[in-house]
């Protein structure tokens, strides 16, 4: 799946509108569309009777049409940066994991990164022998420092991983 704008994003649209809605000054709103529905609005209210004719109209239109391109355009280019930053650090992990051979090392890379890249809070990785009902091995990130030592095959089962094991 490419990545960027669908087609036709940029055909960008923008009305601006005289409102009344039980409004004590005048009112008018820009609201600035693309094709997938509104994005934003812009609300203008004055103080003086009469504020917005024909020309103001047209004038808050305009505006709200560069406004939606503008904005359309930074909501892109804000994405495509997050999307280049995640590919960057995918690419730097898959660099840092291929050049790893030592398992405990390895292994708290991989949960360490697991967690930057979802936002989890906590990861852990357990190595068992089902058919034992040993733990062979815990290594976690975001633990207050100790809280796996001693962690044993029972705790385990009875959390999350040990339904995600049983599965």
């Amino acid at each position: 799946m490419p990545f960027g704008p669908p087609e036709g994003l940029y055909e960008t649209t923008a009305h601006a509108l005289p409102c009344s809605f039980q409004a004590r000054f005048p009112m008018m709103a820009g609201l600035f569309l693309c094709e997938n529905g509104v994005t934003d609005c812009l609300a203008l209210d004055s103080e003086k009777p009469n504020a917005f004719g024909r020309v103001r109209v047209e004038l808050v239109q305009g505006f709200a049409n560069q406004a939606a391109v503008a904005i359309e355009n930074a909501r892109w280019c804000e994405a495509a940066t997050r999307h280049a930053e995640q590919l960057t650090a995918r690419y730097k992990t898959s660099q840092d994991i291929t050049s790893t051979l030592e398992l405990d090392a390895l292994q708290q890379l991989i949960a360490e990164r697991c967690a930057r890249f979802t936002g989890a809070d906590r990861t852990l990785i357990v190595l068992v022998d089902v058919k034992m009902r040993k733990l062979a091995m815990a290594v976690g990130y975001g633990f207050a420092p100790g809280r796996l030592d001693g962690i044993n095959y029972q705790e385990v089962e009875d959390g999350t991983s040990g339904w995600v094991i049983s599965t």
